[in-house]
């Protein structure tokens, strides 16, 4: 039974199957044109946009509350946050201040900085 090692390793002998053999892709297939887009042509009276523009203003101002809405929950939740960040970044330095304390006091034991 021959290897697979022994085919690649004949593969590559045999003078009839080129170098890139393996690297070949069949050439993609031709995209037909994009059939052509026809609109029609429309008129909008100065009139005609103004109602559109008050329609779509109505149609979003429900959206528009209830994002007001949100943002005023947010900004609430962040200012009842605010004590509790204070006392966190109080806590931090404070474990901060330890730890640099703890390691120059090894680093005075053992004689040596770093």
């Amino acid at each position: 039974m021959t290897s697979i090692l022994d085919t690649i390793d004949n593969a590559i002998t045999d003078y009839e199957t080129s170098t890139d053999a393996m690297r070949w892709t069949p050439e993609p297939p031709a995209t037909p044109p994009a059939p052509p887009v026809l609109l029609p042509a429309i008129t909008i009276t100065p009139e005609q946009a103004e109602a559109m523009r008050a329609r779509l203003a109505a149609a979003f101002e429900p959206v528009r509350a209830h994002l007001a809405r949100i943002g005023e929950a947010l900004k609430q939740s962040w200012d009842g946050m605010q004590p509790m960040l204070s006392e966190a970044q109080r806590l931090e330095q404070a474990r901060a201040a330890r730890v640099s304390r703890i390691r120059g006091d090894y680093r005075a034991k053992r004689g040596r900085r770093w």
